[in-house]
């Protein structure tokens, strides 16, 4: 984990947390290997998800019939091994509420002026209270990585 811990979150393959600042004093580059291209939209650090990997974490106080969306902010990391971006699927519930998709990378790498794509989720409407997981998974290797940042579960009522 490059840079913090994912606290409360449940993790498995490579995935940890990058620190996300332009360093003007080392001119061949910023020290943070993930986040290497796009504005992020909240805070100093984002999560980074590599090849295969599993962020998962159980959240309380769902409430039967109510609506929830998923809102988080995505983004590809530039420089990779492989040319293809990686594949990111989140589900709620157990339910897929953002299908896998590719999350290429929103600039070329060290350019910070295009913000991280924003995504909202399928509704999820639980047919029981209490909790649910929210759970985001990558699908391919090959060196491949996922940013992801400001995570929300909104609740839309009934």
């Amino acid at each position: 984990r490059n840079g913090g811990t994912l606290t409360g979150w449940t993790i498995s393959g490579s995935v940890g947390v990058n620190p996300y600042w332009q360093d003007t004093r080392t001119p061949a580059g910023p020290a943070k290997p993930f986040a290497d291209n796009g504005k992020t939209p909240h805070g100093s650090h984002v999560l980074f998800m590599q090849n295969e990997a599993v962020v998962r974490q159980i959240v309380p106080g769902f409430r039967s019939g109510h609506r929830y969306q998923v809102l988080y902010w995505e983004n590809g990391r530039d420089a990779q091994i492989s040319a293809e971006a990686q594949i990111l699927e989140v589900k709620l519930g157990g339910i897929t509420v953002v299908s896998p998709h590719e999350v290429p990378p929103i600039e070329r790498s060290q350019h910070y002026t295009m913000p991280y794509a924003r995504v909202e989720s399928a509704i999820f409407i639980p047919e029981r209270d209490g909790a649910h997981e929210v759970l985001f998974q990558t699908h391919r290797g090959g060196g491949t990585s996922v940013l992801i940042d400001h995570v929300r579960l909104v609740d839309l009522g009934v």
